[in-house]
């Protein structure tokens, strides 16, 4: 696990490259605040990493459960767990969400190409 704090898009792409999965898990804070679609999330899966993320204010825009990449409820550190474990367990996994998510990407981008 690494917490590099800011980074410029150069060295933000070579994180993504270099790492395997990307988990954001978020909760409701006290307050009751909550994120929008956290854009560390869609730079993520736009460099193509399987990620594992809560449901959580409009992550779930972003990810569609097994299909895009891995959700789990929010403050259940077991679920967490068994996401992160998911594809490391199974190869095939861990290709079918990076192929999904870049032919989504893919198509989105030929369908909004003008």
């Amino acid at each position: 696990m690494i917490f590099t704090g800011f980074l410029d898009a150069p060295a933000l792409a070579q994180l993504f490259f270099s790492s395997d999965i990307f988990v954001h898990p978020s909760e409701l804070t006290s307050e009751g605040n909550r994120e929008g679609v956290p854009n560390s999330l869609l730079e993520a899966m736009a460099a193509g990493l399987p990620s594992v993320a809560t449901r959580h204010g409009g992550i779930p825009e972003a990810i569609s459960d097994r299909v895009s990449g891995l959700l789990v409820d929010e403050a259940d550190p077991e679920a967490l767990f068994r996401a992160l474990e998911a594809p490391s367990r199974s190869r095939s996994w861990k290709v079918f969400i990076c192929v999904s998510s870049k032919s989504r990407r893919a198509f989105s981008a030929m369908t909004n190409d003008k």
